[in-house]
């Protein structure tokens, strides 16, 4: 079975190739110029008039993207490592377009602060989106092999990259791999499920073997159908909804446990096997988890009340190598709630959830007005301050975002990078859910 699940990939990994390189690849290499590896965009960025209605939003360290149910996709925020994937160098507080390469229908973020705790600048970011085709497509910095282009920092750049010993990719860029159904991207690391149910994994995680293209996961021992991305950490779901997760064990995301000294599991390793999930996230520090009847639970870092237990007592010390835990998680469990939810997104401190009535309810830090709660107790899940309702939520580090019933993106929190897309560059709070810019009404 191997064999065979080896030999359809590389079949469809030709087609995918063959539908990219007629699609982008030649037309421009017929002009000398390597996508995403040419001379930077001259021009400062371009307000766009965002298609509507938007389906899916991700947000990360000061950068927030959006993607319409045509397939083009819209960043806003701070453009650290060209991560707004426009071509250009500039920031901006409004949304622009990514640079077009086919229709895409899903978008993920990846990078840090420079100080986890906040008060940073954003750093090693980089942004990765599936195309149409199961083609998927990276920009932004390279360093550690996660835009799985075939070379990084510790190899020899192909002809073109600027600067040449640190790719920086400014535009998307084709994966040397896939197709793929699945994409989630981490601070130095993209993993992605392919559509021959195995996982993937490019760039660079604790305890794991560097790769510069996807790489299979131990000879296909692993079937996925659900995975994400965060700090230093990965965590998926299997067919059955077990989950697994691999990594760098800080603040106990791998197991919930106190290990000691920083412990790094290279391959996935069984968290909670008496639960059963149907979605997982994982952020900077923290992850949770949701079951078959919405039920939440939390695990990890827990300092700002981000597990939503009713408790703000750190699970794990805050040494960046050594643990001292007066208590632990211990793996997954339930929110201090009742609410049954539909989406869970979780942030750098803090975390948001949709319940099934479209409803977000956020909990964890709220210095930065990320939770957009008002001043209830921020411990356990608050609704957010709003009549709207969302299809789709997303936690970044100091803002969360979501898309409205009416295909309108709207975010809340701080604007320190612009990355409320609200057309300011005045670093402020905002308490409530406000309208992202360059959008009309939904006819």
């Amino acid at each position: 079975m191997p064999r065979l699940r080896r030999i359809r990939m590389s079949v469809m990994r030709a087609l995918t190739r063959l539908f990219v390189l007629s699609a982008l690849v030649a037309p421009l290499t017929a002009c000398g110029v390597i996508p995403g590896l040419g001379p930077e965009k001259a021009s400062g960025p371009t307000a766009a008039h965002m298609a509507l209605p938007l389906v899916s939003i991700s947000s990360g360290a000061g950068v927030t993207c959006a993607i319409s149910a045509s397939g083009e996709a819209y960043c806003w925020g701070h453009n650290t490592n060209w991560v707004l994937g426009y071509g250009g160098a500039a920031s901006a507080p409004y949304p622009v377009e990514v640079t077009p390469v086919e229709p895409l229908t899903r978008l993920t973020i990846g990078g840090t602060f420079l100080d986890s705790s906040l008060g940073g600048d954003p750093y090693d970011m980089h942004a990765c989106a599936q195309g149409i085709s199961g083609a998927a497509y990276c920009w932004g910095k390279g360093q550690a092999g996660q835009l799985g282009l075939g070379y990084d920092a510790h190899s020899s750049p192909r002809p073109g990259a600027t600067p040449p010993s640190i790719p920086w990719i400014r535009t998307p860029h084709p994966v040397d791999g896939g197709p793929f159904r699945r994409l989630a991207a981490g601070w130095s690391v993209t993993c992605g499920i392919g559509v021959d149910d195995s996982t993937y994994c490019w760039g660079t995680l604790p305890g794991s073997v560097r790769h510069i293209s996807p790489a299979p996961l131990d000879e296909d021992s692993y079937s996925f159908g659900q995975l994400s991305a965060g700090g230093s950490q990965v965590c998926a779901l299997d067919q059955a909804g077990h989950l697994f997760c691999w990594g760098r064990n800080r603040w106990g995301v791998i197991d919930g446990s106190d290990p000691g000294p920083t412990v790094d599991e290279p391959l996935p390793t069984a968290v909670s096997p008496e639960l059963n999930f149907r979605s997982v996230a994982v952020g900077l520090h923290h992850a949770c988890a949701l079951d078959a009847d919405g039920r939440a639970f939390c695990w990890g870092r827990n300092d700002e009340g981000q597990l939503g237990n009713g408790s703000t007592e750190p699970l794990c010390g805050r040494s960046h190598d050594v643990h001292t835990c007066p208590s632990t998680s211990g793996g997954p469990r339930p929110l201090a709630t009742s609410v049954s939810f539909s989406e869970i997104t979780v942030g750098g401190l803090h975390t948001c959830a949709l319940d099934r009535a479209g409803r977000a309810w956020c909990w964890g830090r709220r210095l930065e007005a990320q939770l957009g709660t008002g001043p209830e107790d921020n411990t356990v899940p608050q609704p957010v301050l709003t009549d709207l309702r969302f299809t789709d939520l997303t936690a970044g580090v100091e803002q969360t975002c979501g898309i409205a019933l009416d295909g309108r993106a709207y975010c809340w929190g701080r604007n320190r990078w612009g990355e409320l897309g609200i057309a300011s560059k005045t670093d402020t709070l905002v308490y409530e859910p406000a309208l992202v810019s360059g959008q009309s009404a939904v006819n």
